[in-house]
């Protein structure tokens, strides 16, 4: 049990760093344009990049939590296998 929890803690763990990393690399236009022709992304690119990026690093924290409990649990597993 303590194997497989371990196991679980360094997935999540692993997991959360991809999905960190990869709202980390979401690449925001530079300039947002005003609506008369400028250079650069628009409002609309920029707010559905932002969920994005906040969705991918909501994701991570997920896995990090989950990896947080696993690891809590193996810690705690050798306790209760006393009972």
């Amino acid at each position: 049990m303590v194997e497989i929890l371990n196991w679980s803690s360094v997935k999540f763990a692993v997991l959360a760093a991809f999905f960190w990393f990869w709202s980390a690399v979401v690449r925001l236009p530079k300039e947002i344009n005003s609506g008369y022709g400028g250079i650069g992304g628009t409002a609309q690119e920029l707010g559905d990049k932002l969920r994005n990026q906040s969705f991918r690093s909501a994701v991570g924290a997920l896995c990090a939590a989950i990896a947080a409990l696993c690891q809590a649990g193996a810690m705690a597993a050798p306790s209760f296998a006393a009972f």
